[in-house]
């Protein structure tokens, strides 16, 4: 009985001691996320993939982490990466807003410039059914909700 007794101390014990380090650890998978933030704010790629990259090694499955860090791959010409990050992403939480952010991003990108510049031609031109067919052509179907500068 006493041996029953100290095995549910010491689990009680541990399971206490869990959750107040999962707490520390949260707060440093936060911190990390700030400061990934900080570097995409001030136009730093470098470091904040730096960063980004750290919290997925405290957090893998940190959806922010995931989806920026294959947007900022993406960005610097490593789609393969980015559609790898996209991918495990998918697995986590395919309604994630994350994934759902980079997939339009990746669609925005794969709009030809070209028919893009002939549809806002045609709109300057007070067009506006002809360059609502461009669009469409541009898009291949309806555009995208993220706008391409």
């Amino acid at each position: 009985m006493k041996r029953f007794a100290a095995l549910l101390l010491c689990c009680c014990l541990a399971g206490a001691w869990q959750p107040a380090a999962a707490q520390d650890g949260n707060a440093a998978v936060r911190q990390l996320a700030e400061q990934a933030r900080y570097w995409e704010q001030r136009d730093q790629p470098g470091r904040a993939r730096d960063a980004w990259e750290r919290v997925l090694a405290a957090d893998p499955g940190n959806e922010e982490a995931l989806g920026r860090l294959a947007a900022l791959l993406e960005a610097s010409g490593e789609p393969e990466q980015a559609a790898e990050l996209a991918d495990r992403l998918e697995t986590l939480n395919p309604e994630s807003r994350w994934l759902r952010g980079y997939r339009e991003r990746e669609a925005v990108d794969a709009v030809d410039p070209d028919l893009l510049a002939e549809a806002r031609r045609l709109a300057g031109d007070d067009r506006p059914e002809a360059a609502l067919d461009a669009y469409r052509e541009a898009f291949d179907g309806a555009p995208p909700s993220a706008a391409r500068s």
